[in-house]
């Protein structure tokens, strides 16, 4: 999604992602490793959502086993992140949904669907383009260490600034 795209929300408020996938034969080969499901997507897909909105995590709470991953991110500005990701899920489904005061922005599969406030249906707005990357899978961001370490405690862990 462009960040053009985004715009037409105005300031964005919220950001809601689902990101459920099918194991493959090359997902079982990591099979066993904590938290597989955050490093080999849910964290490159958080870091392009951080960068897509301009802002940088402020605080993270989350709960991650091995194939499930919940994050909770405040960006600077009062932004918020919501993320759902899980491996071997029955289906597979990337979604995104963006609020903010002058409409919603949804994407589902390679269609973006774009509804100003107040009215009642989403129109289709155009095509998103989709990433496959795996850019945050084996580094060692602060993100990454700080969702790791809210999942372990079970705690809101604060990102320096």
């Amino acid at each position: 999604m462009k960040r053009s795209s985004v715009s037409r929300v105005g300031a964005i408020s919220h950001v809601s992602c689902i990101d459920r996938r099918v194991i493959s034969g090359a997902g079982s080969a990591a099979a066993g490793m904590p938290c597989r499901q955050l490093i080999s997507f849910g964290l490159a897909r958080l870091e392009n959502l951080c960068a897509l909105v301009g802002a940088q995590p402020v605080r993270v709470m989350a709960r991650c086993d091995e194939t499930t991953s919940e994050v909770f991110l405040e960006l600077a500005g009062n932004l918020q992140i919501q993320y759902f990701g899980k491996l071997g899920a029955s289906h597979d489904e990337q979604s995104l949904w963006v609020e903010g005061p002058r409409g919603s922005l949804r994407a589902a599969g390679a269609v973006l669907w774009w509804r100003k406030r107040g009215w009642p249906k989403f129109l289709p707005w155009g095509l998103q383009l989709r990433s496959h990357s795996n850019a945050g899978e084996g580094q060692d961001s602060a993100l990454r260490e700080a969702i790791l370490r809210s999942s372990a405690q079970g705690k809101v862990v604060e990102l320096a600034r």
